[in-house]
């Protein structure tokens, strides 16, 4: 069980527990088809259902093939977006406001190394919005493909932190080949009338449905070294009220 404030002071929520818990596989994608249910119904055209974000715990964007990790601590990444109809949604902002560089970093074998980024305040912003996203269901889950809304640059994010050259950036983007399928889980939840949406991103080489091949492209890293890992979690509102917002099969 956990407690998270979601949007600062705007409300509680309380005894937080997944209920739809699959195993993470690669799979073919299944003839299941899902949709969204906003205020408990079917979104019937776009920007009707508006949604904000929140991370639920620290935030980590890699860059594994040089040793680089930044952190964003609980609650410093706030999303906006909308969803519907049917499987889409779209992502129109995303603010990063306290991110640091990490103690240690992670490389391509998932070993702990020394970090290139020093242990001092970076810089991270998000790169190509607005972007779309699309429910896909593959091996009974229910993933959220995220693609550029036209043209062909993919999303992605920028870091820049301090390193023993001095400030260095570092562009990490996504591939168009193999988008990364960001897992979605409905939630039950106990002490509010607003359940919500789990977005969680891969823990792991072995949990991404094409292994190194949805790593982002960086400048630095280059191809397959770009990764993201933590959890986001989805709230609607419809008319500046908060509504209930869920995955649903179609």
């Amino acid at each position: 069980m956990k407690k998270y404030t979601m949007m600062g002071a705007l409300f509680a929520v309380l005894a937080l527990s997944v209920t739809s818990i699959a195993a993470m596989m690669p799979a073919a994608a299944s003839a299941l088809t899902t949709q969204w249910l906003c205020a408990e119904k079917v979104v019937p055209k776009a920007e009707e259902c508006f949604i904000n974000s929140e991370n639920l715990e620290i935030f980590l964007l890699q860059d594994r093939n040089a040793d680089a990790q930044v952190e964003c601590p609980v609650g410093d990444i706030t999303d906006e977006g909308w969803v519907g109809p049917g499987a889409e949604d779209r992502t129109t902002k995303v603010t990063f406001k306290s991110c640091v560089g990490s103690a240690k970093a992670e490389n391509l074998k998932e070993e702990e190394v020394a970090n290139d980024c020093k242990a001092e305040a970076a810089t991270v912003s998000a790169l190509n919005l607005p972007w779309k996203t699309k429910i896909e269901v593959v091996g009974g889950v229910n993933y959220d493909t995220i693609t550029p809304v036209s043209g062909t640059k993919q999303p992605g994010y920028e870091t820049t932190c301090k390193t023993a050259l001095g400030s260095v950036t570092d562009k990490c983007e996504g591939s168009e080949a193999h988008p990364v399928l960001v897992r979605l889980d409905n939630l039950a939840l106990e002490g509010t009338e607003f359940p919500l949406v789990d977005v969680l991103f891969p823990a792991k080489k072995s949990e991404l449905l094409e292994g190194e091949k949805e790593f982002a492209k960086c400048t630095i890293g280059g191809a397959e070294s770009g990764f993201v890992l933590g959890e986001q979690l989805l709230a609607a509102l419809i008319g500046g009220a908060f509504v209930t917002l869920e995955v649903s099969e179609a």
